[in-house]
């Protein structure tokens, strides 16, 4: 049987024929000796078994509720625990699976990462039994176990770092919809003013990437490291939340049942909306750009400060964009220096702002060229340097001290040259609308 032709493994082939001739082998070897059942149709020695049980529970990708090797047919029938317990017999690997079962909660609605029996040591999230980092159960055990993280994490920030949490909007009522920002407790006063504004998907205040906090370090994957710059040379802060745009009502319970069920693959970055409940938009945060207007408005334009300076990542990019094209002259009077990092935006409208943006700011891009490398882009809207780190999530971290020593640099320019390289863009805004004008009239 030509198995290409066909478009079908030759392992299949093999078990099809195998079943016709009336062979009981094992699934996988195919040997014709006392094979273990686990209630599905599909058969395995006793060795294929304790093979396939070594090779895959170390696995940190791979759940420990395990389901049939056979894979052919994608068989989903649950391995029972007391079988993979007879199966193993290196007290170690035993010692381990039960760790990772120790990381399913055994409460509905846990609150902390200490009910998934995980901890953080020196920075980096770890099972408080074994030392071990993160290992996968499923989708929804990843999402509650992000959920608790981020209340660790702004918990550190109002606890370690002084910021003062809020609600928009500001004049919510008990029973409106709200989302959470951070600003320290000089924000409305400083002289400098940083503002923080993250990427898109699941990532809350506090965070560059949700993946980095649970897999990596809180040194790579927060903005902490950020703080603790911002607070040595005495900025203010404000951290935006621009993913947060809805509220589900009733908000729907995180059951441990949940955590039993079989693994999935996830191909989205937000959580998909619960059955039998509704998104209510949260007012002035409907997206993410509206966010970032609503918080302008609200706050950094009648905050005190004279000197702006902004960090955005990845979508935070757009959204510093949107704010640059609404509120352009407020920018650029106050905002003395932009730092993207791997931004995900277009070119600037006008020939004046993409002046502006070449001198106030710079993207820290993805590479595999050292920190701070120049690269060309088809696109100047501003320059374009290496972060030092090939993967998108690690660039505001890998970037960080250079990111501070261009905003630092941009900061210290006198208010004076600040205000008459404002005069000067806005003349030449003046004349580049006023020669639009004489094109169309023309035409």
């Amino acid at each position: 049987i030509n198995a290409e032709y066909w478009g079908i493994s030759n392992f299949l082939i093999n078990y099809l024929i195998l079943s016709l001739m009336g062979n009981k082998g094992c699934s996988n070897c195919k040997e014709e000796v006392p094979l273990l059942s686990i209630g599905c149709s599909h058969k395995f020695c006793e060795n294929c078994w304790e093979k396939f049980l070594v090779d895959y529970i170390p696995n940190k990708r791979k759940s420990p509720l395990i389901t049939c090797p056979y894979q052919v047919d994608k068989c989903e029938q649950r391995v029972p625990q007391n079988f993979i317990e007879e199966r193993i017999k290196d007290k170690n690997l035993l010692s381990y699976y039960h760790s990772v079962l120790k990381t399913i909660p055994v409460i509905d609605n846990p609150t902390s990462i200490s009910d998934f029996n995980y901890h953080y040591l020196n920075g980096k999230l770890v099972n408080k039994d074994t030392g071990e980092s993160f290992h996968w159960i499923n989708q929804k055990h990843y999402d509650a176990l992000g959920d608790c993280i981020v209340r660790d994490i702004q918990n550190m920030m109002k606890d370690e770092y002084g910021l003062i949490e809020k609600f928009v909007p500001l004049d919510a009522d008990e029973s409106e919809p709200v989302s959470n920002i951070f600003l320290s407790s000089d924000a409305m006063t400083c002289e400098t003013l940083l503002l923080i504004i993250q990427g898109s998907g699941a990532v809350r205040p506090g965070q560059w990437a949700r993946a980095l906090c649970i897999n990596d370090s809180l040194e790579t994957g927060t903005i902490l490291p950020y703080l603790k710059k911002a607070q040595e040379n005495n900025f203010g802060v404000i951290v935006f939340n621009p993913n947060q745009n809805w509220e589900e009502s009733p908000r729907a319970p995180v059951l441990r049942s949940s955590f039993l069920e079989p693994p999935e693959p996830s191909f989205s970055h937000v959580k998909p909306k619960s059955k039998g409940t509704v998104q209510i938009p949260i007012r002035g945060s409907e997206s993410n750009v509206q966010h970032c207007l609503y918080v302008w408005e609200n706050l950094v334009s009648k905050a005190k400060a004279k000197k702006i300076a902004i960090v955005a990542h990845s979508a935070g990019g757009y959204c510093t964009y949107k704010i640059l094209t609404k509120k352009e002259d407020e920018v650029l009077s106050r905002v003395y220096g932009i730092a993207f990092t791997d931004s995900v935006h277009f070119s600037a409208d006008s020939k004046v702002m993409s002046k502006y943006l070449k001198k106030r700011s710079v993207n820290w891009s993805a590479s595999d060229k050292p920190l701070d490398t120049p690269i060309k882009m088809q696109f100047g809207w501003c320059p374009f340097v290496s972060a030092g780190h090939t993967l998108h999530e690690h660039t505001s971290a890998s970037a960080i001290e250079s990111v501070f020593k261009f905003l630092l640099d941009r900061l210290s320019e006198p208010l004076e040259e600040k205000e008459k390289e404002k005069n000067q863009i806005e003349t030449e805004i003046g004349q580049e609308k006023g020669n639009q004008m004489e094109i169309e009239a023309e035409k």
